[in-house]
Parts: C-alpha cells; structure tokens; sequence
C-alpha cells in the first residue's frame, strides 16, 4: 500500500493524489477481466454449438469435445436445430479436438443422409445414429470403440465400411465385425437379401445385431456361435431359426416381434435362455434336442429339463385348450402371452408363481380352470391377466374356494368366479394310475368290461358315451387340453399334453 509523502508543497500533493487515482482505476479494471474470465469459464461437461452441430467438453488439458445433442432429454434437437442433409463432422470445434460421436448425438436425424467422419474421432457411443436416413457409413482408422447399438434401427443403412487399417474393426459384404471377425456387431437394417450365412469365424451375435433386418433365413454353422446376444434378431423377417450344437446362450429379447417366426428348434448344447420369445404372432412350435440337459419341449412348448417351469407357449399354437402340466410350479414372465387362439386354459394346483404377463393378451380366453387350493401364496407378477375380458371370461375354482379368489390380488379382476363343477375329491382313487395310461393323444384305461364309461371336454361336452365291452379301451382326441374321465359313478379330471 501507497503511503502519503510528507507534504512539500502544493505540487507534490497533486501528483500524490493523481496516483492514488490511477492505481483504484488499475485494480477495478483487473476485478473486472477476473469477473469475465470467470463467467466464461468452461468446464468438462458443458456444451456449445460450432456450425452445425453441438459439442460436449470431455477434457480441458489438452481440449477435448464429442459430438453430441442439443436437449438433454427427448425430444433430444427442435425441429429447426435437428442434423439434415449431409454433414462433416470438423476435427476442431472452437478450438477444441473433436474425439467422438456421444450417446444419441444424431438420434431421430431422419434427414440426416451422410456423415463424414473426420480421423479425430476415436468412439461412436451407444445409439449415435439411430433413426437416422444414412445409406452408407465409413468407419476411419482412427475409432477404436463402436458401442453395439451405434447403428441399430437405420431402416435405410445398406453398409457399413471400415478402413483396411482400422486396428479393431472390419466389414465383410457391408457388415460390421470385429477385427478377428469373432464378434458380428452389426448387419445392416436397409440389406435387402433374404438369406444370410454368419461367418464360421463368428463366435458371438452382437446385442441388436441383426435389429430389424429383412433376412427370412439364417445360417449358423455348427460348433461356431457360442452366444446370441441380446436383442439380436429383434424386428426381423425371420421365419424360422435353428439354433445348432455350439450355442450356449440365448439372451434376453433375442427373437421378439419377429412377426413371422413360425418354428424354432434348440440343440442340446444350449444350456441358458434368457426370455427370448415375446410378440411372435406366427409361432407355432419350439422343439428342444432330447440330449438336451437343461430344456425340453413337449408338444412345441418350451419347459424346463424337469418340467417345473412353463417358459413359453407358441403364440401361434392352434390349439383352442390348454392344460398346464401337473409338474409346472411356475409360470414364467410372458411364458402364454398373446396366445389367441386359445379359449380355455386349466392351471394345475402344482402352481407356486405366475410372473409377470404370465397369460397377458389371451383376449380369446372364455374359460381359465384354476385348481390352486391356495391362491395367496401363489406369487403373482404384474399384470398377470392384462388383456384379458376379465368381465367375459369365467374363472373356475375349487369347491368352497369361491370368496378367497374374490379377495385375492388380480384373481378378484374377475366377474364371473364360480366353483368348478367337476373339483371333486376322493375319485383319483377309484381311477388309478395303474388303470390309466396316456400316451400321446391317447387315452388307454383298462378293467372297465361291462362298464359304462363318458369322457367329457372341460366345458362339459360329451365326447364319448359308450358301453364297454371289453377289458381295455383306448379313446383318442383331437388336442391337448383337460378333459373329464366318467367310469360309471368315479369321476377323473385328466390331462392330455
């Protein structure tokens, strides 16, 4: 600080007081570049618009952006700030190195038809060009991370390039790979082949990697594929897929909304499915391998090796009745949804868990036969009957067992509950197992000579009415369900599979 000179006369004053004004002038105006300098300050996360385009700060030393959106939430650009035509992307953006393609940075671009990626960028993050209008896209050496779903959903992508020098990408035929081509990362949405043979190289079906693709056909050839990712055929033109010796893992998603898939077949290799099946309208059957240690099917419904969880019914399946077996203990998540040809369902006592959407979408369902004594300890998932006309279907139930449906959570959704008129106890034993045997779609039951003997559906049409002759009959049916089995005053409600 400035001390006061002793005073020598009126000239040494004045200039006393003009540097005492020149040094607040000096400290005020450093106060204010300070101010600036610190309301201009940016740091790593902000964003600011160069061009055409929205960067995001990753790295202040040396200065580092990726390209990125506008909003921070959907819609994620205006109408008049959205991405259109062709774009080259800068390497430099105010003075900033352009480094990468952030997450969503060109989602819903629909215009957007050309992107020229600059050797600056090093990662194209997860959804970047989704919904995008892009035909082709060339990969520079320079990127050495591509996220799984960068270019799912391009409805007009018809191929992916990558340079020959890129050090962990490659491209066959317009499809993206990995560099060793262990991996397919991505098959173009806009290809317009119907069939298509994964490399022998391929060990794994990237998440989204055949997203919304026309193939009708798939080849996977023996003990190559070891897993199918999630999501991977989700969309597509499928119309049936053989999952051969080799794969190990079917993921979450990995065959939904494939609105044509009529048939899928499983090899004994397969030892973990992940929910793969939902929205497949034209699903008729699944067959498992018999060798196979975990799975199995049973008239093209898909179970567990012992039988104690129901994974999936074919959406498609023709037939109007289904009778869970007695083993299923649990009824996995969306393991009958949508399945409209059915009108009846009969679910076993054996029954601990429905999960969720367990029957969601049945909307043809007139008749659900619930032999559960206890219905609140079966664990229930969430909307478990969505879809159903709850008001229209009648809920059959064990006797005296009317008021504890009503009371409990989802069951009560349903108008009509009545006992079921056929839950009787006491006739398993006068029909036993050792007079009874059913194999297929036949039902054989011996020491009946001289007896009268009906067979009912579980609406109580009368199948058969017969006098029997002879010691052993056998009565055939058309279809799996429940039925009614009558020998003169024993009753037996059986199940045909």
């Amino acid at each position: 600080m400035l001390n006061p000179p002793k005073a020598k006369g009126k000239k040494l004053k004045i200039m006393y007081k003009q540097l005492q004004k020149i040094r607040k002038t000096t400290l005020a105006v450093l106060l204010s570049a300070i101010a600036v300098i610190s309301v201009n300050a940016q740091q790593v996360g902000d964003k600011f618009k160069s061009g055409k385009l929205y960067y995001e700060i990753t790295k202040l030393y040396p200065g580092e952006v990726k390209v990125t959106f506008q909003r921070r939430s959907s819609p994620y650009y205006d109408n008049t700030e959205r991405p259109k035509g062709a774009i080259g992307i800068p390497k430099t953006a105010n003075a900033y190195k352009v480094t990468g393609i952030g997450d969503h940075a060109f989602i819903m671009c629909y215009e957007l038809t050309s992107v020229i990626i600059p050797e600056s960028v090093t990662f194209i993050s997860k959804d970047a060009f989704v919904g995008t209008g892009l035909t082709t896209i060339d990969i520079p050496k320079s990127v050495i991370s591509i996220s799984s779903s960068a270019f799912y959903r391009i409805k007009s992508l018809t191929e992916i390039k990558v340079a020959s020098d890129n050090p962990n990408y490659s491209a066959q035929n317009g499809v993206l790979f990995n560099k060793e081509q262990t991996e397919l990362i991505a098959y173009p949405g806009g290809k317009t082949d119907t069939e298509y043979t994964i490399p022998s190289s391929v060990t794994e079906v990237g998440l989204n990697a055949f997203y919304n693709s026309k193939l009708k056909t798939i080849t996977i050839t023996p003990n190559t594929v070891k897993t199918i990712g999630r999501s991977a055929f989700f969309y597509s033109s499928l119309t049936n897929i053989t999952i051969p010796n080799g794969v190990t893992s079917i993921e979450k998603n990995c065959f939904s909304n494939c609105r044509n898939l009529e048939t899928v077949t499983i090899s004994k290799t397969v030892t973990s499915i992940n929910h793969p099946f939902a929205y497949n309208d034209m699903l008729q059957s699944i067959t498992v391998a018999t060798e196979n240690p975990n799975y199995c099917s049973v008239d093209g419904v898909l179970f567990d090796k012992e039988q104690k969880k129901l994974l999936k019914y074919p959406e498609n399946k023709t037939n109007t009745e289904y009778a869970i077996p007695n083993s299923v203990t649990s009824i996995e998540k969306s393991a009958l949804s949508n399945s409209t040809n059915l009108t009846s369902i009969t679910i076993p006592n054996s029954v601990k868990a429905i999960n969720s959407w367990g029957v969601n979408g049945c909307k043809n369902l007139t008749t659900i036969i619930s032999q559960i004594e206890d219905v609140k300890s079966v664990k229930m998932g969430y909307g478990v009957f969505g879809k159903i006309r709850t008001d229209k279907c009648t809920l059959y139930v064990p006797k005296g067992k009317v008021d504890e449906y009503r009371d409990a959570d989802q069951w009560k959704d349903f108008a009509n509950i009545e006992e079921d008129p056929n839950s009787t106890t006491g006739i398993t034993t006068l029909i036993s197992d050792n007079n009874l045997s059913i194999v297929g779609k036949n039902i054989t039951i011996s020491k009946v000579a001289d007896k009268e003997v009906k067979l009912y559906s579980v609406t109580g049409q009368v199948l058969y009415n017969l006098h029997a002759t002879q010691d052993n009959i056998t009565l055939s049916v058309k279809q799996a369900g429940t039925y009614i089995l009558q020998v003169e005053n024993a009753t037996r409600k059986i199940v045909v599979n």
